[in-house]
This record gives C-alpha cells, structure tokens and sequence, in this order.
C-alpha cells in the first residue's frame, strides 16, 4: 500500500511539475526576480524571444537574446526591450535538489533489487552477462532518476507586469 502510495504521489509531483505558476509584479520590483534568470517573452509584433535577464532598467529589459522567433526584428544578442513592450515575461528557474534525491534513490532501488535475487552462476556466459545486466540495469535506473529529477526541479512562473507602476 505504502508503495502505491508513493507512486502515485511521485506521479502526480512530475504531472504538476511543468506547470506554469502565476504572479503581478510591477516593474520595479521585476529586477529582483527576474535578474541572471533565462526567460521568455512575445513582443507586441508576435515575434518570441528567450534569453538571459541581464538588467530591468527605468525604460527597458536588458536581455541577452538566445532564440528568436524573427531574427530580423530582433536578432541574438544583447538588447534592450521597450518597457512598453514587456507585459508578461516567462521565467524558468531550475534547482537541483530534486535531481540528486531522484537519482540516488532510483539507484539505491534499483541496486536493492538486484542484490534481493540470488542467482547462482559459476559458469558458462552468465558469469559476465548476469553482472553486466544489472550494473546496466542501475546505471539505467540512475540516468531515468535523473531526467525524472530534472523535470521536477524545473518551475515556470508567468510574470503579469502591472500597468502601473
């Protein structure tokens, strides 16, 4: 039960986990939230861009550019975006908790499972391909934990700048 438990608790955790969140900032306050953080955002024209927050400043966003949808309109680089032309900006945060817990206990069970079965080899093909079956087998688990972890650390929140200041 308890382990039906925890499945379906980690399931759901991975399901909400790239969901964006929802919060209104005015724009001095911007700054402190968004700085040195990768963020995206559409400009009135339609054109999309991502990149790096460098600076939020009294007339603009100082963003260094990394994907554009237009790269006429604007190109990579650093540049500054009209304050006018900011009203929700995209921000993605990544910590790293969440893929070092994942990661270590996906090996931890899946080296218990292993080390759980007996299987008495002692000769023929099985004395290599047994062992290497299961380092497999954890090196596997390790790396699925991992992506697993990755996906939960990551948080995107939808930033509504306030008309008012």
């Amino acid at each position: 039960m308890t382990r039906i438990f925890a499945a379906v608790l980690l399931s759901t955790g991975i399901a909400l986990a790239g969901q964006p969140g929802q919060e209104q900032l005015k724009w001095g306050e911007l700054q402190a939230r968004i700085a040195g953080k990768k963020v995206a955002l559409v400009l009135p024209d339609g054109t999309r861009i991502e990149g790096k927050a460098r600076q939020v400043e009294a007339d603009g966003l100082r963003l260094k550019i990394s994907k554009t949808s237009d790269k006429k309109a604007q190109p990579k680089g650093v540049r500054l975006i009209p304050r006018e032309s900011v009203s929700v900006v995209r921000v993605t945060e990544r910590r790293g908790f969440g893929r070092l817990l994942c990661t270590i206990g996906a090996i931890g069970a899946a080296a218990a499972i292993a080390g759980a079965q007996q299987i008495d080899i002692y000769e023929g093909v099985g004395v290599i391909a047994v062992p290497a079956a299961v380092t497999a087998g954890v090196a596997g688990a390790g790396i699925g934990g991992y992506y697993v972890g990755k996906r939960l650390d990551k948080r995107v929140v939808d930033i509504r700048v306030a008309k008012q200041d």
